[in-house]
């Protein structure tokens, strides 16, 4: 899992801080692996997919549309990405 503090704005409109060093934007990285096969009701996961190969005009980038996401473990548990 990456997250890149840069791209996503907190409640006071500035960066995140990611890598908790105390200052806006930053990047936290992790690896991690569940085995757990029971879902969790209320919970839900979200996010955006982006082809990082693919900038748009002003160097962002591209969402990938219609991108299938399953859970390991849970054939019937998946999601497609939308424009």
């Amino acid at each position: 899992l990456t997250v890149i503090g840069d791209n996503i704005a907190g409640i006071d409109g500035l960066p995140v801080d990611a890598d908790s060093d105390g200052q806006p934007g930053g990047t936290l990285a992790f690896d991690f692996r569940t085995v757990s096969v029971s879902q969790v009701e209320g919970t839900n996961l979200s996010g955006f997919i982006y082809d990082s190969n693919r900038k748009d005009a002003e160097g962002n980038n591209i969402p990938i549309a219609n991108a299938r996401l399953e859970v390991e473990g849970l054939p019937n548990v998946f999601a497609v990405t939308d424009d």
